[in-house]
């Protein structure tokens, strides 16, 4: 049976996400608080986690960087009534898979979880290219560092960050490139997320 975890410090929207995804034969665990969450997730493991970003204590966003950095992989669909381009920029970088904004009706859960189903049958033929693709235009942005051709390696990096966000040796060669740039801030923030990603 798929396991499911449901983050939210609102016990109605807890509820809420819970019936929805026991009635497609999901075993649904809860927790109120990001604390518990990351209790739980030393424990067992998940076929899908949805997670609330603004909660007390601790964000979403902690959640899902601790759970990155322990390299689990788990699928996370981020539930929020607070959505700004920040956030969205940061958990999608962290592999968040989608959004589910509140207020939210089983209208919109549904299409959700119609369009991850079509996201994963479309995934896993692409996966294997991907990887390949990846790797390939890897070595070729480390070639290009190695000529001293830094722009043309942030281009070339920044379009495979696109393609697989959570490659933590994208990351590293970003870092170096901003580097060997003089672009300290940004070296620094890269080295950053490679560090969790690694």
């Amino acid at each position: 049976m798929k396991k499911a975890l449901v983050v939210d410090d609102t016990k109605a929207h807890r509820l809420l996400i819970s019936k929805c995804l026991e009635s497609e034969n999901y075993l649904v665990e809860v927790a109120g608080k990001g604390k518990k969450a990351m209790e739980l997730l030393e424990k067992n493991t998940y076929d899908i986690i949805f997670l609330d970003i603004k909660m007390p204590f601790m964000s979403g966003t902690s959640v899902l960087q601790w759970l990155r950095g322990k390299g689990i992989s788990t699928p996370v669909v981020i539930v929020t009534a607070y959505a700004t381009v920040k956030n969205a920029l940061d958990c999608t970088n962290l592999g968040v898979v989608s959004y589910l904004q509140k207020p939210f009706t089983l209208q919109k859960y549904k299409r959700l979880m119609e369009d991850l189903a079509l996201k994963g049958e479309e995934t896993k033929g692409q996966k294997i290219h991907n990887q390949e693709k990846v790797q390939s235009n890897l070595e070729n942005a480390i070639s290009m560092f190695n000529e001293g051709k830094f722009n043309n390696a942030l281009e070339c990096l920044k379009n495979l960050l696109a393609i697989e966000p959570e490659n933590a040796e994208i990351y590293f060669w970003l870092s170096k490139t901003y580097l060997a740039l003089e672009n300290e801030e940004h070296a620094e923030k890269f080295f950053k997320a490679y560090q969790i990603f690694k």
